[in-house]
Parts: C-alpha cells; structure tokens; sequence
C-alpha cells in the first residue's frame, strides 16, 4: 500500500518523499505465507506427503532449531539416506528419508 503524509507541499523545503507503508496484517500474512512455503520445500526435500500434520511437526523444528539448523539436518539426512541408510528401532528396515530427518530432530544429532 503506496501512503503519502502530505502537509502544504508547496511550502515543504527539501525532497519530496513517498513511503510505502505496510500494515501489520500485511506483515503476519507475508510471513506466514513464507513459513508455509518453506515447511512446503522442506516436506518436498524429504520426499513426505503435503499434509497438515507433517508440516506441524517440520514447523516444531524450525521453532526448536531454526532454519539454518533444520537445513543442515535436511542435508545430512540425504546423506545418510544416499548412503549407509539408519535403521529403525528394531532393526527390521531402514528408515524413509523423513523418518532419518525426524530422527536427528529429536535427538539432536551434530552435523
């Protein structure tokens, strides 16, 4: 939203100035609007369905780790999953990328 503060122009020494003014609305919508997309790449990164609950619990991570930790994880989770792959708990399977990435979440693994 383009906002002009204009007081008797003619008689204003100096620049004549326009400032765009963003409302707070503006602002929380924008923002949430780049959280979304960002848990969006992330969900596609680790190859996890586009659901609600999924996007919850990459939401949680980023709140707990912050981005920069959560894109690293997301990295070394590739990693992990290209190469020897991690097992489940009881050893019967290797886990899916996400649940390799979920994993170092909660445990808090170091890069």
């Amino acid at each position: 939203m383009l906002a002009y503060k204009i007081i008797n122009w003619s008689e204003a020494p100096g620049l004549r100035e326009a400032h765009i003014v963003v409302t707070p609305e503006e602002q929380r919508e924008t923002s949430r609007r780049s959280a979304r997309a960002r848990t969006q790449r992330i969900a596609r990164a680790l190859g996890e369905k586009d659901s609600p609950l999924i996007h919850h619990a990459i939401s949680g991570a980023i709140r707990r780790l912050g981005r920069t930790r959560v894109d690293e994880l997301v990295l070394r989770a590739q990693g992990i999953h290209r190469g020897p792959g991690m097992l489940v708990r009881d050893g019967s399977r290797n886990r899916t990328l996400g649940g390799i990435f979920f994993h170092l979440a909660k445990t808090g693994a170091d890069p």
